[in-house]
């Protein structure tokens, strides 16, 4: 009984939140990675422009912006599947 009413009610604005903070990861990790010096997507994308290498960077954009497109995707369906009353036209 509780699982039905409570908790798919408490789960939207989970959801929510979490389709806007795992992008911001992505979108954080240039930062974190330059700073600290480890190796990775962010640090290559930063090498990237800094050397003026603009197919890689422009891949690397590309591959953040299609998690961002993603994770909004995956929100919108979860939003329909926690709750009914919710319809996309």
């Amino acid at each position: 009984m509780i699982n039905r009413h409570v908790v798919r009610n408490a789960m939207l604005p989970v959801v929510t939140i979490l389709s806007l903070v795992i992008p911001a990861l992505f979108g954080g990790a240039p930062v974190t990675e330059s700073v600290f010096g480890w190796p990775g997507i962010g640090h290559l994308l930063v090498q990237s422009v800094l050397v003026g290498d603009h197919l890689v960077s422009m891949a690397v954009l590309m591959m953040i912006a299609l998690l961002i497109v993603a994770f909004s995707l995956a929100a919108d369906v979860a939003y329909a599947w926690l709750d009914p009353r919710i319809q996309y036209a």
